[in-house]
């Protein structure tokens, strides 16, 4: 009977440390786009505070509006 010996894949060291590079490079380019995120909703708020027109696209892309009830008229308060 011959005997099987288990194939085991060796992962290069450079490999290891390039996949470590690309995940350090992809975590600081998710915290950059954060900042940015922040960044451009703070820049559209002194906008809209000083009266600045802005495109709609603009504030429908960054900005989530509160849609209006169906019937015109504010809702109740809950804990009235």
């Amino acid at each position: 009977m011959s005997k099987h010996k288990p194939h085991h894949l060796e992962m290069d060291d450079e490999f290891l440390a390039q996949l470590d590079f690309l995940r350090a490079d992809y975590d600081n380019a998710l915290q950059s786009i954060d900042q940015q995120e922040k960044d451009i909703r703070r820049l559209i708020a002194l906008l809209i505070e000083r009266d600045i027109p802005l495109p709609g696209d603009i504030m429908d892309k960054y900005i989530k509006r509160i849609s209006e009830p169906d019937n015109g008229r504010l809702e109740a308060l809950p804990f009235d």
